[in-house]
C-alpha cells in the first residue's frame, strides 16, 4: 500500500481570467523488496508524485470528504474495539 509522504501546493490564476486554481502535489512512497547478489533482502522505496489542479470549491469538497472519511474510520475502529471487548469473558486478559 502506498504511504503519504508529503503534500504541497502552488497557487495560480487561469490565464485571461481571475479564476483561482491550486495545483495540489501529493507525494507517496511504496516499499519494494529485492534480493541482492549476496542473497540478502533489500528494502527500497519507490516515490510517486501526483499533481492536479483544483478550484477553491473543489478543495473544500475534498476536505469535507476527507473529514467524513476520518470520522468513518474512527467509528469503524471504535466498533471493532467494542466488539473485541464484548467477545472476551470476565476471566480473559485485557
Amino acid at each position: 500500500m502506498k504511504e503519504l509522504t508529503a503534500m504541497a501546493r502552488n497557487l495560480a490564476l487561469v490565464k485571461d481570467s481571475q479564476f483561482p486554481t491550486t495545483e495540489v502535489i501529493i507525494v507517496v512512497t511504496e516499499p519494494t523488496f529485492h534480493i541482492d547478489v549476496s542473497g540478502a533482502v533489500v528494502k527500497h522505496r519507490e516515490v510517486e508524485t501526483f499533481r492536479f489542479g483544483a478550484t477553491p470549491a473543489g478543495l473544500r469538497a475534498m476536505a469535507s470528504d476527507f473529514s467524513e472519511w476520518a470520522e468513518e474510520a474512527e467509528e469503524f475502529a471504535a466498533g471493532l474495539q467494542s466488539t473485541d471487548l464484548a467477545e472476551k469473558g470476565p476471566d480473559d486478559d485485557a
